[in-house]
């Protein structure tokens, strides 16, 4: 049986549960459907998901129609677990975006889309909820060619939008495909052309990228389910993969079970698993055993005992997995598409003192669940430290530890992440020769990079002074090394060059360029001096006119920039740019301004240069390569984590 695996996307509220109900519901998978409202929804599982009525997790469901099996995977809405959106990104072939009706394009609606076009994945759009008392399709459509693309082809016009009567009209898009491909309007002119083929002309510009189909619906009424259903079996491409290949997979999620562990959900492209197959993990570093091969609908599971090229599955048994692990060969695993960064980090405390060794437990299984979490257990400050997105998050952290660990926590105020970058250009040199046996001598080149540039490396050295096999550990180091500057935040914007380096025969060990590269780089940066870079967000802000004065003193307060702002309709609509640092509050601030009326939605925008009266400094993780004998002592103790990809 063929294949598609396909993701539900939105911004949260617009209806992707609903729908993933229907679905289930129209293929004959559940008898009843679910209500995200009353927590009945079969894909929100967690008690936090029944009692929020919003997904946190993404949830993995199986369907079978029209001779086709599809995995589906629901995403989270709000845009504090966009992790689950990221990771699930990694394995889908299609993805249908659902927009509301009434609400129309939102904030998160447009950093999808932004993704899905950077990873060139087919996108269906259905306008959701066009019973709903102030549904506009017409506007909603206008919304989506003026913010996210005009390359739309609607397939159903909407009747009685904006009551429960609201029904859909399928629409003749021969002469729409006709236009964009010259064999079609061949065939059309002769009045020659079959249905067949405008539908095999669509799905070739769909599947290009050249053309999004528009459905409508009523997830709630299950208005345009069967048509959405149709569409996705049309227009989406089936997985590919050859079951008699080597194997290659990824892995994009990992949850615990109670009787059986871990559990790693993976897709898989080439190849084929079997209960009891060994695997090896990261690239040949690990090699474990499968205890048991599940396919997921919700919560519910089967052992299927196999799962083939092509196919979503989860495998039990493998206890070291990490997210984003590759199952077998990497050659065939496209290339991970990074968007997600938390903005802030907030300390964790356990109500009772005595349950602190359960909390560290607990924490470093969610943050093997969600490794953006970036759990730290800071010895030098006694705090448990998170990396957040947003404070939505914090709250649905502490019903988790509730539900899953019988903790009760408490949060401390969120503090931002800040990035380092160098001022000027400077080298940095370190010679590791002693105490032996040990030699790697190391000299680079340090200079500040374009903004956005991340770090960029190169080498200067000729092979005869050091061989391509230490070059590739320092290669390596370089970026663990940047995790932390100066003031303990990472570095980015930085050109690193080795111009300069020795080996020795015979007292140099395979690992000691990992364990000499930290040292040199962070002389470099003590050289060249480092700037603080804070994070920033766009912005977007409705009020009503009246209260248009009173927004633009805010945002001047917060030290943002603002674009020329629009009067339309009698609303007060600006656009432009704030410090994550001055604005956590302003939501609050906004609401109370305008007694409820304003709207705002942020997006991260970029890491900009502080002030200088702005500094923070984070507590050093690890050992201060500038601490130098001591650093080499940890070091030497700790060489797989420096060496773990040798």
């Amino acid at each position: 049986m063929k294949k598609i695996n396909i993701g539900l996307m939105a911004h949260v509220d617009a209806g992707k549960t609903t729908v993933t109900e229907q679905f289930l519901f129209h293929t004959g998978a559940i008898r009843t459907v679910g209500n995200v409202d009353k927590g009945t929804a079969h894909t929100d599982f967690l008690g936090v998901e029944r009692n929020r009525g919003i997904s946190v997790k993404a949830a993995v469901t199986m369907l079978e129609t029209r001779n086709l099996s599809i995995n589906l995977i629901d995403t989270p809405g709000h845009v504090d677990f966009s992790g689950e959106v990221e990771r699930t990104l990694m394995v889908i072939d299609g993805v249908i975006l659902i927009v509301s009706a009434v609400e129309g394009v939102q904030a998160h609606t447009e950093i999808i889309w932004e993704v899905l076009k950077k990873r060139g994945i087919p996108v269906i759009f259905f306008i959701n909820k066009i019973d709903r008392m102030g549904a506009d399709v017409e506007a909603v459509i206008s919304q989506i060619k003026e913010r996210l693309t005009s390359d739309l082809c609607v397939l159903y016009k909407v009747e009685d939008q904006g009551q429960e009567s609201a029904s859909i009209i399928k629409q003749d898009i021969t002469e729409y495909v006709a236009e964009r491909n010259e064999v079609i309007l061949e065939e059309y002119l002769r009045g020659s052309v079959t249905n067949e083929a405008v539908i095999d002309g669509a799905r070739d510009m769909i599947l290009s990228g050249n053309l999004f189909p528009v459905l409508c619906g009523s997830a709630m009424y299950g208005i345009g389910i069967d048509e959405l259903l149709d569409s996705v079996v049309e227009f989406f491409p089936y997985a590919g993969g050859d079951c008699g290949a080597p194997v290659s997979g990824i892995v994009f999620k990992v949850e615990y079970d109670p009787s059986m562990g871990k559990i790693a959900h993976i897709r898989l492209y080439q190849g084929s698993l079997h209960n009891r197959d060994s695997v090896v993990i990261a690239g040949g570093k690990r090699e474990e055993k499968i205890t048991q091969i599940r396919k997921f609908s919700g919560e519910k599971y089967k052992d299927v005992g196999l799962v083939e090229a092509g196919d979503i599955a989860a495998l039990c048994g493998l206890s070291s997995v990490s997210v984003g692990d590759i199952i077998g060969c990497k050659e065939d695993v496209p290339q991970m598409v990074k968007w997600v960064r938390p903005l802030l980090n907030v300390a964790v405390f356990p109500s009772d003192q005595n349950d602190i060794q359960t909390l560290v437990k607990a924490l470093t299984i969610l943050n093997e669940e969600d490794p953006l979490l970036e759990f730290f257990n800071s010895r030098e400050t006694s705090e448990l430290l998170l990396s957040i997105t947003g404070m939505i998050q914090t709250e649905v952290l502490t019903e988790l530890l509730r539900e899953r660990f019988k903790l009760e926590v408490s949060f401390g105020k969120p503090s931002v992440i800040y990035k380092e970058t160098p001022l000027m250009e400077a080298e940095g040199f370190d010679a590791y020769t002693m105490p032996k046996p040990c030699w790697a001598v190391l000299k680079f080149k340090i200079e500040p990079g374009p903004v956005g540039s991340g770090i960029i490396y190169k080498s200067e050295v000729p092979p005869k002074k050091i061989p391509y096999r230490y070059q590739n550990h320092v290669e390596l180091a370089v970026p663990r090394a940047l995790q932390q500057g100066l003031k303990g935040w990472e570095v980015v914007d930085a050109k690193i060059t080795l111009i300069d380096g020795e080996y020795h025969d015979i007292h140099t060990h395979p690992l000691d360029f990992f364990v000499a590269t930290p040292m040199a780089l962070m002389k470099g940066l003590q050289n060249a001096g480092t700037a603080m870079l804070e994070p920033m967000l766009s912005f977007r802000i409705v009020v009503p006119e009246e209260f248009g004065g009173k927004v633009i003193g805010e945002i001047i307060n917060m030290r943002g920039n603002f674009n020329s702002p629009n009067i339309e309709n009698g609303r007060f609509i600006i656009t432009g740019v704030f410090p994550v640092s001055t604005s956590l509050e302003f939501p609050i601030r906004l609401a109370s301004i305008t007694s409820g009326k304003g709207i705002v939605s942020t997006r991260f925008h970029s890491y900009q240069k502080c002030p200088k009266d702005v500094e923070a400094f984070r507590p050093f993780r690890g050992v201060n390569p500038l601490n130098r004998s001591k650093f080499i002592l940890w070091a030497r103790n700790a060489l797989g984590q420096f060496g773990s990809e040798v």
